[in-house]
């Protein structure tokens, strides 16, 4: 919630001061860095998607059972994943387990298509 609005609240007569300073400090100790997050999110995009390119680039010169093991030692890697580290995964970030069953969905669609 952005500061503006807590202050307008105020000024309007919709909360008291001490709870106009009680808000403020539970924002504070609880402020995202978005911009941080999104430049992480970008980086990592782009190393992926290098990662992807390398693989694209020499697809052919890779053996058919090596990119099928690989396939699936992702598979059964991120599903044991979630399914023995769920809540130690939750608990560092809300979105790294969904980002990771998103991921092991992903590896079982791209599967069909090997």
């Amino acid at each position: 919630m952005s500061t503006r609005k807590i202050e307008a609240w105020h000024a309007a007569g919709v909360i008291d001061a001490d709870t106009r300073s009680r808000l403020l400090a539970y924002e504070q100790d609880h402020a995202r860095p978005l911009a941080l997050w999104a430049v992480y999110g970008i980086g990592a995009l782009a190393i992926g998607l290098g990662l992807i390119s390398v693989v694209a680039a020499n697809w052919e010169d890779i053996p058919g059972q090596i990119r099928l093991a690989v396939h699936l030692l992702l598979i059964v890697a991120s599903l044991g994943a979630l399914v023995w580290r769920r809540d130690e995964l939750a608990a560092a970030s809300p979105w790294a387990v969904e980002a990771l069953l998103f991921v092991a969905a992903l590896l079982g669609l791209t599967f069909l298509a090997i």
